[in-house]
């Protein structure tokens, strides 16, 4: 596998087929993933990130809790000082950011987020698919929104720990041995 390093790009077509949550196949075809580049990548994740609370979050949070975990707009600073510490990857379709996670090198993926009217097509699943082979024998842990809990679920993560009302602590470990380690160090 290829590792980007700050400003480089990958670009991989992809094909992806996901039945998750519906038994129809979705196919996500001429998406690109690549490594965020720029302060406008910065601006795009945060929109991204905010409209993917507001809108596909609904149905799980009510306003206050949304505008409490997503301000209305973004501080693109703020963002950037947020992201400064982890490797974020981009899903790209059509020149549009579409989607993108943000993880640590130990497995924590700290953001996994879509842009409405992409939801459940694989542009989530594809994202994590590049986490599991740039960090091989990492077992991915993350702290899930209920909306977000489906996805982690079907991707072979458990609940560990619950967290709070709004999130929850969900790990996919790779032996029992370490669920256990993980669970006990949460």
């Amino acid at each position: 596998h290829t590792r980007c390093s700050q400003g480089g790009r990958r670009r991989r077509q992809a094909r992806h087929r996901v039945p998750f949550p519906s038994p129809d196949w979705v196919e996500k075809i001429d998406m690109n993933i690549r490594c965020i580049c720029n302060d406008s990548d910065i601006a795009a994740v945060a929109a991204v990130f905010t409209a993917s609370v507001h809108e596909l979050g609904a149905s799980h949070y009510d306003a206050t809790q949304r505008n409490a975990w997503a301000a209305r707009f973004a501080d693109v600073k703020a963002w950037s000082a947020r992201l400064s510490g982890l490797r974020t990857l981009l899903a790209i379709e059509k020149n549009e950011i579409v989607g993108f996670i943000s993880y640590e090198p130990n497995g924590h993926i700290e953001f996994l987020y879509t842009a409405p009217g992409v939801e459940r097509q694989g542009v989530a699943s594809a994202l994590y698919r590049e986490v599991e082979k740039e960090l091989p024998g990492v077992s991915l842990f993350t702290e899930a929104s209920l909306a977000a809990k489906p996805f982690f679920m079907q991707h072979g993560f458990t609940v560990v720990e619950w967290v709070d009302v709004v999130l929850l602590k969900l790990a996919r470990c790779l032996d029992t041995q370490n669920t256990e380690l993980l669970s006990k160090e949460l």
